[in-house]
C-alpha cells in the first residue's frame, strides 16, 4: 500500500517555494501578453447590509482588490468555498453589480468607464451562463422566443433570426422540433444547453460559467462539459469557470485562481496548482479531491473552525483563523501575492519568506 508524504507540513511548503523560486522563468506571463481579452485590476465590491445612524455601516467585503486576466481561447478556473466571492467577481466583471472600486478591461477598454449604450455593445462580447437554467430561462417563453429575443438584441435581421436560431440549436445538440417547447418540457441538461445557445446568440468572446453543471446529474454533467469544450474550440471562446467541482476544474481549465473570503490567495497554471499547491488553503482544497486508487493513502490537512464573517474579515492574513500552520506574523500583516515561477502567484507569509 502506497503512502504519500505529508505535503502540508511547513517544511514541505518552504521547500516547494524554494524549488519553484529557483526554476528559470521566462518574462512574467502578464508581460508576454500585449492586451489580454479580459483584465481585472484591484476589483473591490462591498455591500452595505445595515445603515447605522451613528457609527460605521455594516459592510460585506464580497471582493477585495481582486486582480486577474484571461487570455484569448483559454479557460480560467475560479475556485473556493461558498461565500468566497467567486460569483460576485464574475458579476462585477459584467457590471451586473456595480463595483466599489477597481478597473475591468475588455480588449483594453475599461467597461467601468463607459456609458449605457457602449456598455450594452461591450456586454455582447461577454455573456454569463448561470448555475440553475430553470431560474435563468423565462418559463413563459418557448425555446424559439428565448433565442429570437436574444438574437433581436444581438441585432440580427428578421430574415436571419430563424435560421440563426436553428443553427444555435444544432450547435448545442438540440433538434429543430424543440423550438416550440417550453422550459418545463426539457430536462435540466437540455435547459442548460438552451441557456448556452442563448449566450452564443451574441457571438461573445468570453463566457462566464457560474457552476454550469452543479445542478445536473453526473452523466448529464459530463455531456455538458464536453459540449462546452467543443464550443470553445469551434468559436475560439474564452471561459471563466466558477466552480467548486475541482475534478471538473482540473479537466476544463488552463489556469486556476483560488479565492478565500473575497481575496485571491493563489493563482497559477492548472498543472502547478494541482501538483504543487503552495497556499495552505489550496492544499486543503486539493486534498479534498477523491483519489481514484483505493489503495493509495495520503495525509489530509484539516481546517480549524468556520469561515469568518465577510462583514468583519480578520486582520492580517484572512485565512489565519483556520490555518493549520499559522505563525506570529499571520494575524498582524496581510500577505501580498508573491510571484514565483511560470506566472504562479501566492499570498502566504510562509511562502513569501521562502521565495525572497
Amino acid at each position: 500500500m502506497q503512502t504519500i508524504p505529508d505535503k502540508n507540513s511547513p517544511d514541505q511548503i518552504r521547500n516547494d517555494a524554494l524549488f519553484l523560486g529557483k526554476i528559470p522563468s521566462s518574462p512574467h506571463i502578464e508581460e508576454s501578453i500585449s492586451v489580454p481579452l479580459l483584465e481585472i485590476r484591484d476589483l473591490t465590491i462591498h455591500f452595505i447590509v445595515h445603515r447605522r445612524v451613528t457609527g460605521p455601516n455594516v459592510v460585506v467585503h464580497a471582493a477585495d482588490k481582486v486582480s486577474l486576466f484571461v487570455k484569448r481561447g483559454e479557460t480560467l478556473g475560479l475556485v473556493g468555498e461558498s461565500g468566497s466571492g467567486k460569483t460576485t467577481v464574475g458579476r462585477g466583471a459584467l457590471r451586473l453589480i456595480e463595483p466599489t472600486s477597481g478597473e475591468v478591461f475588455l480588449n483594453g477598454q475599461n467597461i467601468l468607464k463607459v456609458h449605457t449604450r457602449k456598455l450594452r455593445d461591450m456586454r455582447r462580447k461577454m455573456q454569463m451562463v448561470f448555475q440553475d437554467p430553470a431560474d435563468s430561462l423565462n418559463p413563459r417563453f418557448t425555446c424559439r422566443q428565448t433565442l429570437v429575443d436574444a438574437l433581436s438584441h444581438a441585432c440580427y435581421g428578421s430574415q436571419d433570426i430563424l435560421r440563426k436560431a436553428l443553427d444555435l440549436l444544432e450547435s448545442v445538440g438540440l433538434n429543430p422540433s424543440d423550438l416550440d417547447k417550453y422550459p418545463h418540457q426539457f430536462s435540466g441538461g437540455q435547459q442548460q444547453r438552451i441557456a448556452i445557445a442563448r449566450a452564443l446568440a451574441f457571438t461573445p468572446e468570453l463566457l462566464i460559467l457560474d457552476e454550469p453543471t452543479a445542478s445536473l446529474d453526473v452523466s448529464v454533467k459530463t455531456q455538458v462539459t464536453q459540449l462546452l469544450r467543443e464550443l470553445q474550440k469551434k468559436f475560439n471562446l474564452s471561459f471563466i469557470l466558477i466552480s467548486h467541482d475541482l475534478s471538473n476544474v482540473k479537466y476544463m481549465t488552463n489556469r486556476v485562481a483560488v479565492m478565500y473570503l473575497g481575496q485571491i490567495i493563489e493563482i497559477g497554471n492548472t498543472s502547478d496548482i494541482f501538483s504543487k499547491p503552495m497556499h495552505p488553503y489550496t492544499r486543503v482544497l486539493i486534498d479534498s479531491v477523491p483519489v481514484p486508487d483505493p489503495d493509495q493513502k495520503r495525509k489530509r490537512a484539516s481546517l480549524i473552525g468556520e469561515i469568518p464573517s465577510a462583514t468583519e474579515p480578520p486582520a492580517g492574513c484572512r485565512f489565519h483563523t483556520r490555518c493549520p500552520i499559522r505563525f506570529e506574523i499571520c494575524d498582524q500583516k496581510e500577505p501580498h501575492l508573491a510571484k514565483l515561477a511560470n506566472g504562479h502567484m501566492v499570498a502566504c507569509h510562509l511562502v513569501n519568506s521562502s521565495s525572497e
